[in-house]
């Protein structure tokens, strides 16, 4: 995720430490302030198309996902189906705070794909560029930070599963 999410993150690690809130709690926090701060990120996104086409745009929110996220299970995303094999981004119109708060209102409740003001694409691979050197991204709640192009693409079995033997059935 790019954008206000990570700031959110910061700010809730350093509410967390600092005021000793309980995680949600800082979260809720950080989440509020986030609204009047400006976090627009100018991205360059290259899509897999055969057109070539690549979009500019003012976002404040920019998620890239593994497979889609499940409409309407809640705050925390779950996917879909593990099994697409596709990008889902996920990217958010620049507007004000009032617009940012449908957005979150809609994904806490777990709609995704239909919030007002965020738009959904389906790709096998993206580029995101940036006149930043370095971008604030999180990468399953933690905070890294990257140098453009981020180069996203879907690897073709490459989840491996290590499995107990089959147990011997009762009785014998």
């Amino acid at each position: 995720m790019l954008g206000f999410y990570p700031w959110m993150v910061m700010d809730r690690e350093r509410a967390q430490r600092r005021k000793g809130l309980p995680k949600w709690a800082a979260m809720a926090r950080a989440g509020w302030r986030a609204l009047f701060r400006r976090h627009e990120i100018e991205v360059e996104l290259a899509l897999d198309t055969d057109t070539g086409e690549v979009s500019r745009m003012r976002t404040p929110l920019l998620v890239v996902a593994n497979n889609r996220f499940a409409e309407g299970t809640g705050p925390v995303p779950s996917k879909a189906s593990l099994m697409d094999g596709e990008l889902a981004v996920y990217v958010a119109e620049a507007a004000g705070p009032m617009a940012l708060l449908r957005i979150a209102i809609a994904v806490a409740a777990g709609r995704w794909e239909s919030a007002p003001g965020l738009h959904f694409i389906a790709c096998r691979s993206l580029t995101v560029a940036s006149r930043r050197r370095r971008l604030r991204i999180a990468i399953d709640g933690e905070i890294r930070y990257v140098e453009p192009p981020l180069n996203f693409r879907i690897l073709e079995r490459r989840l491996a599963f290590l499995m107990p033997a089959a147990a011997p059935p009762p009785g014998t």
